[in-house]
């Protein structure tokens, strides 16, 4: 999945393919995808206040690996790609990465682990 910023302008998302998704019915795993991408565009939006760099735009594309021999099955790999529409010193650029990365909830989430608790109305949680 693919969220695209440009200046005053609202996110968008995209399929990897480039199709702008207009009505999100997606699979489990693009929601996965597209909340990691939104995490890290939010926090690059707050970095490109906070700094008053001004930034015109930037594309956030996510992609992940589903491992079947894996048990229980799940993603094994999530791969984060920042492209920042201006030409940007690489210095700025790589730091403006390493920070969105860091500044993600839903990425440090997903890197360490989780317990996700069913909760079952009539007995209490389980």
């Amino acid at each position: 999945m693919i969220i695209k910023k440009r200046q005053d302008l609202t996110h968008t998302l995209h399929q990897t393919s480039g199709e702008t998704v207009e009505s999100p019915i997606l699979a489990p795993v693009n929601y996965l995808e597209a909340s990691v991408a939104m995490c890290v565009a939010k926090t690059l939006d707050f970095l490109d206040t906070r700094d008053a760099l001004e930034l015109s735009g930037y594309d956030v594309t996510v992609k992940s690996i589903i491992d079947d021999t894996l048990k229980p099955r799940r993603v094994s790999d999530v791969t984060v790609n920042i492209r920042f529409v201006d030409a940007l010193e690489s210095s700025l650029a790589k730091k403006l990465k390493l920070k969105a990365k860091r500044g993600c909830v839903i990425g440090h989430t997903l890197e360490h682990p989780v317990n996700v608790v069913l909760v079952d109305e009539a007995e209490g949680e389980s």
